[in-house]
This record gives C-alpha cells, structure tokens and sequence, in this order.
C-alpha cells in the first residue's frame, strides 16, 4: 500500500515497504503528497526492520503492514 502522507506519524515513519515489489519502497517527504516509489539499487532488496536496502543475503521476509493513510 502506497501511503497518503496525511498525518505527521507518516513523515516521521517516512518511508514504507512495497507491498508485491521486493525492490521498492515508498517515501513521504511532504504532508498531503502522496508517497513517492524508489527502488533499490541493483542486487539489493528493501528492509523493512532496517529502513534500508540490503544485500540480499541481509534480506528476510517480514510482515506487511499498511500505513496509516492512503492517497
């Protein structure tokens, strides 16, 4: 789920995972703007638990989540 950006909670968080793409995670930098997608950089994965990418032998599977707003 791409987040909203609509509450401070979201700003402060900041960036969030993607929920299908392993690569990708979504960024809020301003309030009311919905989210931005980034991608890691190449043989890397997005880590929730670290707020990073990560070589993929760092990666691991965490649970999702869904942010508190949606655009």
């Amino acid at each position: 789920g791409q987040p909203g950006c609509k509450t401070q909670e979201e700003l402060q968080v900041r960036i969030y995972r993607h929920f299908k793409k392993k690569i990708a995670y979504w960024e809020c930098t301003q309030l009311g703007v919905p989210a931005t997608l980034r991608f890691c950089p190449y043989e890397t994965g997005y880590l929730d638990a670290a707020k990073d990418c990560v070589s993929w032998r760092q990666w691991y599977w965490t649970p999702t989540v869904a942010p508190p707003s949606s655009p």
